[in-house]
């Protein structure tokens, strides 16, 4: 049986955060995809990882191991944990870039149970069902990687995700905030959230 009683430390929650945001830019990417039955891309970073679900983990982790053995209410209160983060989030980037990231109202599973274009009912749930993937097996993954390749190794591994997402992150940036390169970004299939990159 797993225990879900174990100290938390540093480059483990490092760790889980690069895999979750790599999941969810798959799964973003996948269901853009399905939405728009071509293949795309997810990101504003332009690397295969959304930031976003890295710290949504992050943020429901301590949650999920206290109530890890009450999987309905986890399911609820992390549900509504990451809904509340995804909102904020869509405002701090709406003022941050006076652009509005993503767009519920025009995707096929989310038009008619959305608030405001930036959440909606089906993502609520859907939160709900990855934050049960991050608690009930994410997490003892990443123990179990620790455990099998060490602790340098991964901390290595750490550092080089880190650089890829930093990199990314300051080319990104400096797209946005330049105004002769923001024209670039128009009409562009590499999306974050869920919705085309909007201006």
């Amino acid at each position: 049986m797993i225990s879900f009683a174990i100290p938390l430390y540093m480059e483990k929650f490092t760790f889980l955060f690069f895999v979750c945001a790599f999941i969810g830019w798959f799964c973003e990417s996948l269901l853009e995809s399905a939405s728009e039955k071509k293949l795309l891309f997810r990101g504003v970073l332009r690397i295969p990882f959304c930031p976003t679900f890295g710290f949504g983990a992050l943020l429901i982790l301590p949650l999920g191991l206290h109530f890890a053995y009450n999987v309905l209410l986890l399911f609820l209160l992390t549900s509504f944990v990451c809904t509340v983060l995804e909102y904020i989030t869509a405002l701090i980037l709406e003022k941050a870039f006076n652009r509005q990231f993503w767009d519920y109202s025009r995707l096929v599973f989310t038009q008619n149970c959305h608030y405001k274009n930036r959440i909606a009912l089906t993502s609520s749930l859907w939160f709900g069902v990855l934050s049960m993937l991050v608690i009930y097996v994410l997490w003892p993954f990443t123990l179990f990687c620790f455990e099998m390749f060490g602790d340098l190794s991964m901390v290595r591994l750490n550092c080089f995700l880190l650089g890829i997402i930093v990199t990314g992150a300051i080319k990104q940036f400096a797209i946005y905030l330049t105004p002769n390169k923001k024209s670039d970004m128009e009409g562009d299939d590499i999306i974050q959230g869920t919705g085309r990159l909007l201006s």
